[in-house]
């Protein structure tokens, strides 16, 4: 291999790295937000529990067994809720990881077809301008052959 074609392969490979990069960097970010959110949705249940046992010291201690049953209804039903929550929140990362991934791919192939084409493309001028000029040493020489053809018929 030579030094050239191994620093297009080297520059190529770096490419590839730099697009996973800032893939990765964007799902982070987006990781954060959904952490954010998830956090927030975490605090829930303790505030509507703060809320239940309020509204039940106020009302009296005969009903205080009742509100910690209520408050440990609202306590799990809320996790459900976030359970939930985070597990349709980790499958839309997971799914978006999955579709920037495909996406540097599909940009990767792309720009690797393209390369390709380019160099074909290159490679069919290259072709068509010797077969032109083989065509008219070609024509030259035929044109020159006739000239003396002609020369030795009128010497005759």
């Amino acid at each position: 291999m030579s030094a050239s074609t191994i620093a297009k392969i080297t520059s190529r490979w770096e490419g590839f790295v730099r697009n996973l990069v800032n893939a990765k960097d964007s799902i982070i970010r987006c990781y954060e937000a959904l952490k954010g959110s998830v956090l927030w949705i975490l605090h829930l249940p303790n505030a509507a529990a703060t809320v239940v046992s309020r509204w039940i010291s106020s009302t009296g201690r005969a009903v205080s067994d009742v509100g910690q049953m209520i408050k440990a209804a609202i306590q799990a039903i809320l996790r459900v809720l976030v359970i939930g929550v985070i597990t349709v929140l980790s499958l839309m990362l997971l799914c978006v990881t999955v579709l920037v991934l495909v996406k540097v791919y599909r940009t990767y192939q792309r720009k690797r077809h393209l390369r390709r084409q380019h160099k074909l493309n290159a490679q069919r001028r290259k072709e068509d301008v010797e077969r032109r000029a083989r065509e008219r040493q070609k024509q030259a020489r035929e044109a020159q052959r006739r000239a003396a053809n002609d020369h030795h018929v009128y010497r005759q």
